[in-house]
């Protein structure tokens, strides 16, 4: 008997096992069930800052997570705008980490977290501190309103009802949004880019003095919405009217300046791109037109990006140019651009974007982060700097900001592709192993040598762990729900309920006049107005006291290499079946080195787990043909030059025609090695591809430097295998009786430049 009891506990155990061994996830399967394991472990780490926060760091804006105590802000030094910007002595991290308790459906977090707020913060801001009307908006008043619009609908898992809420939190929004409206009162109606929440503007005049275009547009995301809940059009009217004379100062080129004077427009850098300073105007031109219904806002969208295609995108990245010319004038990409991908995702640009997030996962795998700032030089190191670890490097530090993460989780969301799953799983076991301490989780001060940060801002719990849960929480209410919401520039979900918005209509249509905001800044907005009107093109001038940058085009010769792969190398992947997917690690091998401190971590698309679970073959070939790429520009006599027609070439191909060529950027041509692709019988007739009509001195220095370009995209416009471009031959400039000329024709009428030829550009 004893033995059969026994037997009979022994065959339960089994079985015991095995179910459990059943509901175990594979790594790398990702089941439903590995997905929620992932899930549960971030929400771990959210807690573990949030309540390091809590008892280390509360009620100041910050812990330090390696010291264990607050971080405070820098009342002796007034200049430290690093710190002093985001640190209002008015719990930031409490108020960011709001939006990411209903995200996890913590009712009684999110409700303990804003009753904490509510008793510790004076209800009228009245607080004496300088602060960035940037930061303060997208952190503060975006994450009382979007806490308020948690906890007022119904539909949601945090809703409080009118039992557990009354409303406070719209109360303080109004208070803040009061105090940051001072910052508009300018001449022109820009803001400027710092306040006393006590004093206003009564501050020292060179913590005012220059604004960005990032800081004076974004505010119109909140602010708009602020007006609809509070039925006062104060708030959106400002900020429309800054936003829409940010847009004004764009160049002839449509491309926004970076920064300014608040006082009189004067452009003070005339450097764009997608980056610090700028990046928030084109989320909030898209984004806002989302959100509120706007063609107006869409149409600004669509404008600037169409001149960042033009000018300042290249196959990886975008570059930073000239607002006057639009060529590159500074090489570097910062880690704030890594958010451009999740934006051009959302717009359904999927390729453009695809590729674009590439390069910021390189930049991961090669650092352990994503540096502050990065030079894209292509050209080898000399001999002095091949013992410097940051010959790359302007500003070495990597925060934990979300960006990255972020356009990760848009283009997960929108493609399912496993790659993005395997960039979370890879980076949650950075912030367990790499980036997390005994009080919350500490970047990288310095990624070529590994020194870590001590700080932890908001945006760790607010935005880099809010994107991280989402992009496992396929159930979460954000993705299931009927409700269309947005992500603000700092990651608080919005959205504009059907009765909200025909009570905010009903309200605008009975206003009577039009405008409606309070009688001093209806008097402010006249006289910005009538500035406008009395000043002559404000946008063209340029302060000459600052540095200006001449434009360069860059032209090293960059190697790469092309796998032998395609669709079917990969299921559900159609980055890791790009057979360009290893260009990077070629063109920009003299600086993507990794640094001591990182060497092992294997790149992202190289993942053992992920090539095992999801390849077809488990036998790659890698070919390595000789391959270049640079960009540069062709010049023609006339400066209007349009694309005046396109017409279908062949059934999967396009023939552009164009005017002529100025000024219009020829980005990557690929430059190919073809050792065997002409057949001759005199070796000497192998010349006759280099014979012009007006040069006779075209000759490959030896039989192996026979090569070709070829365009790959051409004023913004991405070129298929099988499009060409057309060229009138009269509107370009060459000297035909110069033996100098770098630009010929050949006799089969493709442009050559120094003798090479263009397979696809022809000149008729």
């Amino acid at each position: 008997m004893e033995l059969n009891l026994i037997s009979l506990w022994f065959f339960i155990w089994v079985i015991l096992v095995r179910t459990v061994d059943c509901f175990k996830a594979e790594p790398y399967s990702f089941t439903k069930n590995e997905l929620n394991q992932y899930k549960d472990q971030v929400k771990e780490l959210f807690y573990h800052g949030f309540n390091s926060y809590l008892e280390y760091g509360y009620p100041y804006d910050e812990v330090l997570p390696i010291a264990c105590v607050p971080m405070k802000r820098r009342f002796d030094d007034p200049y430290d705008t690093n710190t002093n910007d985001v640190l209002g002595n008015f719990t930031t991290t409490l108020v960011d980490s709001f939006t990411t308790l209903a995200v996890l459906g913590d009712k009684k977090g999110f409700a303990d977290a804003i009753n904490l707020f509510h008793k510790t913060v004076p209800e009228t801001f009245d607080i004496d501190s300088t602060v960035q009307l940037f930061e303060t908006t997208i952190r503060l008043l975006g994450g009382m309103m979007s806490a308020h619009i948690y906890a007022t609908d119904p539909r949601t898992k945090v809703y409080l009802g009118k039992d557990n809420y009354d409303g406070f939190l719209l109360r303080r929004c109004i208070a803040l949004g009061d105090k940051l409206l001072m910052a508009y009162l300018s001449p022109t109606g820009l803001p400027v880019p710092r306040i006393n929440l006590r004093y206003g503007t009564r501050i020292d005049p060179k913590l005012i003095e220059e604004n960005n275009a990032a800081a004076t547009a974004s505010p119109l995301f909140e602010f708009r919405l602020l007006s609809m809940l509070t039925l006062n059009d104060t708030y959106r009217e400002v900020s429309e009217f800054s936003f829409n004379r940010t847009w004004d100062l764009r160049s002839e080129l449509n491309l926004v300046p970076m920064s300014f004077s608040p006082y009189d427009t004067t452009i003070y850098n005339e450097v764009t791109g997608i980056g610090a300073s700028i990046d928030s105007f084109y989320e909030t031109a898209l984004k806002g037109s989302i959100l509120f219904d706007d063609s107006w806002l869409y149409s600004v969208w669509e404008t600037a990006i169409s001149a960042l295609n033009s000018y300042s995108k290249t196959d990886w990245f975008y570059s930073n140019v000239g607002v006057s010319h639009g060529k590159t004038v500074v090489l570097w990409i910062d880690s704030l651009s890594a958010f451009f991908p999740g934006l051009l995702t959302l717009d359904g640009r999927l390729e453009d974007a695809r590729k674009k997030h590439i390069m910021f996962s390189k930049l991961w795998s090669t650092y352990g982060g994503i540096p502050e700032r990065w030079n894209f030089v292509q050209s080898p190191p000399t001999t002095e700097e091949l013992d410097s670890p940051s010959l790359s490097i302007d500003l070495e530090w990597y925060p934990l900001r979300p960006e990255f993460i972020e356009s990760t989780y848009y283009l997960y969301r929108a493609t399912k592709d496993v790659y993005y799953l395997n960039i979370g799983i890879r980076i949650l076991k950075d912030l367990q192993h790499r980036f997390k301490t005994r009080c919350g989780f500490a970047g990288l001060q310095d990624v070529t040598t590994g020194e870590v940060q001590d700080r932890m801002e908001s945006f760790v719990l607010g935005e880099t762990l809010k994107y991280l849960y989402l992009l496992f929480d396929e159930d979460n209410e954000l993705h299931t729900t009927l409700w269309n919401h947005i992500f603000s520039t700092e990651a608080h979900p919005f959205w504009i309920d059907v009765g909200l918005k025909r009570r905010y209509e009903s309200y605008r249509r009975e206003a009577d006049p039009p405008h409606v905001t309070t009688e001093m800044y209806q008097f402010h907005l006249l006289k910005a107005k009538n500035w406008m009107r009395r000043t002559k093109s404000p946008n063209r001038r340029i302060n000459h006291a600052k540095k200006k940058l001449d434009g360069q085009c860059i032209s090293p010769e960059l190697a790469y290499t092309k796998r032998q792969s395609n669709r079917q190398g990969f299921q559900d992947s159609d980055v890791l079946s790009d057979p360009k997917l290893f260009e990077i690690d070629f063109r920009y091998q003299a600086t993507l080195e990794q640094p001591a401190w990182n060497k092992g971590y294997i790149p992202f698309e190289l993942t053992p787990e992920l090539y095992s679970h999801w390849s077809f073959s488990q036998q790659k070939i890698c070919l390595v043909p000789l391959t270049k790429a640079f960009e540069g520009t062709i010049g023609s006599r006339d400066p209007d030059s349009t694309l005046i027609s396109t017409h279908q070439w062949s059934s999967d191909a396009r023939m552009y025609r164009f005017q002529s060529i100025y000024g219009i950027k020829i980005a990557f041509l690929d430059f190919t090695w073809h050792p065997n692709s002409i057949e001759v019988q005199d070796p000497n007739s192998k010349f006759d591809l280099y014979d012009v009509l007006n040069k006779q001195n075209c000759k490959p220095k030896d039989d192996t430097s026979i090569h070709t370009y070829t365009v790959t995209a051409i004023d913004g416009i991405d070129l298929g295998d099988n499009d060409v471009v057309v060229v009138n031959k009269s509107s370009l400039f060459f000297d035909d009786s110069s033996k100098e000329s770098y630009i010929s024709i050949n006799r089969k009428s493709q442009l050559l430049i120094n003798c090479i030829p263009i397979t696809n550009i022809f000149v008729l």
